[in-house]
């Protein structure tokens, strides 16, 4: 009868033990306010109730951090001191006194109640990228676009924008080659395309960018163990955010738009079809939109267990490290885990002066979530340009003089008859898919189409299809896998600014 392997049983291998050592000195803490006058300000006796929450921009779960923060200030002594956008800084230490600064914010709120008390909110310092829209291209020495890697397009996003940002010694090398082309794109959604499905970044309290990849940063310092747990509220598995498709549309050249599909399957989700559409102008190739939709794919296709854990204090915890959590009892196996995000919370009136406040991810170092709330850009998406429901596209928009021309020329983005001809033809360079198409619906945009036939072959040009470039919205069942089209003109009038295919393998 089948029986499972256990020749290796005879020297078992041993089974890992942890010993979680709790610090020497007591958790402390120090907050202090900057003012205008340069006037550091220590609250840190004052405070009834506070909490700082800290986190990294990536793909799923991203924060740039906030604050509030209650403190007694009978005569408003401190009240008349404070600004809006002063700097909060939140110090701490295993020690008698805090000195090692953790995280900075910005008050964007100020207030005072009946009580006596100030009380202040605003946005971690990372609202200082965070409000800016970036204009931005991969390009070469001569302006052309080109690829380069992560690392260097971040450190050049940064210079060109931020001018306050001079250290980029803490973004880890990325040796992953792209090819850009932002327009107005907000940073956060940038950074969260870059981050991808496996970095995290985020900028620290002395102004210096983080960009590094999940699992790298492991916390040495801090642990969570049922010595310092308080509370486990949660976990569970989600699959909310499992899909079966996903389809990127990108930049339209005419009538003729960028698609791209990855097919995830419906394994996960017993059969039940689920589609995520993506809609980012920013995509000019449609090897960028699948690159973008396979990326999303990645993330979107296994739930993720998740955990909420209130702790004592953790003061050396900085943002993106995996952080080391026995908990057998509440089915956390003694390992390190990805952080999602956390928060330092006084409570003066409560049973815990001082907590962290944790979202775990248990699942293995390397995956995350999904692009953030990226629901809003589907809605952008309000014409109908695919109504055939085809997956991917192939486009040409004469940015460069390419294919066979026979009394035809590209001026300026434009394939037209060159001067003095009536009649010609462009045929196109060779597409080759990795399988063949089963379903084909031809794009093209110009003026004076009605004197133009437009010719595909699927079979690398041993035969051609002529294809109704007038009626809208037509698709034609084919089969072939390699693609060519070939453009015949008729009159000196007609011009084409593009032409392309929307295919379904």
């Amino acid at each position: 009868m089948p029986v499972r392997n256990i020749s290796g049983l005879t020297n078992p291998k041993p089974i890992p033990g942890y010993t979680i050592v709790p610090p020497v000195d007591t958790a402390v803490h120090k907050v202090t306010i900057l003012t205008s006058s340069n006037e550091e300000i220590d609250i840190t006796d004052l405070i009834t109730s506070a909490s700082f929450n800290l986190g990294v921009i990536t793909q799923g779960n991203s924060t740039i951090g906030d604050f509030t923060l209650n403190f007694l200030d009978p005569i408003k002594t401190n009240y008349n001191k404070i600004s809006h956008f002063n700097d909060v800084y939140l110090y701490g230490d295993y020690s008698t006194e805090a000195t090692t600064k953790r995280a900075r914010f910005k008050i964007e709120t100020i207030g005072y109640t009946e009580d006596c008390e100030t009380t202040l909110s605003g946005r971690g310092i990372g609202i200082l990228l965070s409000e800016k829209s970036i204009i931005y291209k991969t390009t070469d020495s001569f302006g052309n676009l080109t690829t380069k890697t992560k690392s260097e397009v971040i450190e050049e996003i940064l210079e060109q924008n931020f001018s306050e940002i001079t250290d980029f010694t803490q973004i880890e090398g990325d040796s992953t080659l792209i090819e850009k082309n932002y327009e107005e794109i907000p940073f956060i959604d940038i950074m969260e395309e870059l981050c991808g499905i496996e970095h995290y970044f985020y900028l620290d309290h002395d102004l210096v960018p983080h960009y590094f990849r999940k699992g790298n940063h492991l916390s040495d310092t801090e642990a969570i163990s049922d010595v310092n747990k308080v509370s486990f509220t949660d976990n569970s598995t989600t699959l909310e955010k499992v899909y079966t498709k996903v389809r990127v549309y990108g930049k339209k050249e005419g009538n003729v738009p960028i698609i791209a599909t990855s097919n995830i399957g419906t394994s996960n989700t017993n059969g039940i079809e689920k589609d995520y559409i993506v809609t980012n102008n920013s995509v000019t190739t449609t090897s960028q939109a699948q690159d973008l939709a396979d990326e999303y794919a990645n993330n979107l296709s296994d739930g993720v267990k998740i955990g909420k854990i209130v702790s004592l204090f953790l003061p050396s915890l900085n943002p993106g490290e995996s952080l080391f959590i026995g908990l057998p009892d509440e089915g956390i196996d003694p390992d390190y885990y990805n952080i999602s995000e956390f928060s330092f919370v006084i409570d003066n009136g409560g049973d815990f002066p001082l907590t962290t406040q944790l979202t775990i991810e248990k699942s293995k170092i390397g995956i995350s979530n999904i692009i953030k709330d990226t629901i809003q850009i589907q809605t952008e998406n309000t014409e109908n340009d695919n109504p055939n429901d085809l997956d991917y596209s192939i486009v040409y928009n004469f940015t460069e003089d390419i294919g066979t021309h026979t009394n035809t020329q590209i001026i300026n983005g434009i394939l037209k008859l060159q001067d003095g001809e009536s009649t010609g033809q462009w045929v196109s360079p060779t597409t080759t898919l990795d399988s063949n198409v089963t379903e084909i619906e031809p794009r093209i945009s110009g003026s004076g189409l009605g004197y133009i036939n437009l010719w595909i072959s699927v079979d690398g040009g041993l035969t051609y299809k002529n294809m109704s470039i007038l009626g809208k919205n037509n698709s034609t069942v084919i089969s072939g896998q390699d693609i060519i089209f070939k453009i015949v003109f008729s009159s000196d009038t007609s011009e084409v600014e593009s032409v392309g295919l929307l295919y379904k393998l």
